[in-house]
């Protein structure tokens, strides 16, 4: 009985370091795009939108009001990021022009808890142009986990992607 316990055991350990390694794996996958590229403190990262690229922003999640933008930037935001906590802390209640935010949380409550911090309300002008979307949304519709991110947009579709590393990056936006 007892060596029938032990490899059900070993059997589980197996399966969940296989899991472990695989999730580990994906990880890798979605930060390369950030370690194939030397020198990149300071300056944007291009990312891969593969097949989200030439799409419209309805079909990825975004705001429908961002099919028919002629100009758009979408930065999605983690608190879990210290660069999306610092560009967070400096909007001073207001988001530039032209930039929405796609603030991943698991609540509209979860999202302008944090926003706050940066002055932004859910009865804010500027709330209009926050999007509050789950986790899994980046990696969903992009392939990456990747913040802070911003997806350009022109003429409704959705053209390129980089990295906002620096509050300076973020407000260069537009």
């Amino acid at each position: 009985m007892n060596i029938a316990v032990l490899y059900v055991l070993i059997a589980v350990l197996a399966v969940g370091e296989f899991l472990l390694l695989g999730a580990l794996a994906e990880a890798y996958r979605s930060i390369r795009q950030l370690t194939e590229h030397p020198s990149t403190a300071g300056r944007y990262v291009p990312v891969d939108l593969g097949p989200a690229l030439g799409k419209a922003p309805s079909t990825v999640g975004m705001h429908p009001d961002l099919d028919g933008a002629v100009s758009a930037f979408v930065v999605y935001l983690a608190n879990k990021c210290g660069a999306c906590r610092t560009i967070v802390s400096s909007l001073s209640g207001g988001i530039p022009p032209g930039v929405w935010l796609a603030i991943i949380a698991d609540s509209a409550e979860e999202a302008y808890g944090w926003l706050s911090e940066g002055g932004l309300t859910p009865d804010s002008p500027a709330a209009r142009r926050v999007l509050v979307v789950p986790s899994s949304a980046i990696e969903e519709h992009f392939g990456v986990h990747i913040t802070p991110l911003a997806i350009e947009i022109e003429h409704g579709r959705l053209i390129r992607a980089k990295t906002v590393g620096t509050v300076r990056q973020f407000f260069a936006l537009v």
